[in-house]
């Protein structure tokens, strides 16, 4: 299901709270995504859906700041001085 591909960048610009605080903007979107994804699937499968989850690292770049999100088992990192170190930009979930 590409249901957040296609609709989390709304939900965010869309928020009362965008731009001037995009913290809130941003965890009000996955909110918003992970209910009508699911009212969607009960819909689709009569009350029964896949609980397997989803994964997405987002980048929002509001003046010169880089909010960086991370959801799930994935992982961003930032090449910087041409390739030379590289910056980790979120953690990686563990079950632990």
């Amino acid at each position: 299901m590409d249901y957040l591909t296609k609709n989390l960048h709304k939900y965010i610009i869309n928020s009362k709270n965008f731009p001037h605080n995009p913290k809130l903007s941003i965890r009000q979107a996955f909110r918003r995504c992970e209910f009508e994804i699911k009212k969607l699937l009960r819909k689709k499968e009569k009350g029964k859906y896949d609980k397997s989850g989803s994964c997405a690292i987002i980048a929002l770049v509001i003046d010169k700041i880089c909010y960086v999100v991370n959801l799930g088992n994935s992982r961003a990192l930032l090449s910087a001085d041409s390739g030379k170190s590289i910056v980790p930009l979120s953690k990686d979930h563990k079950p632990d």
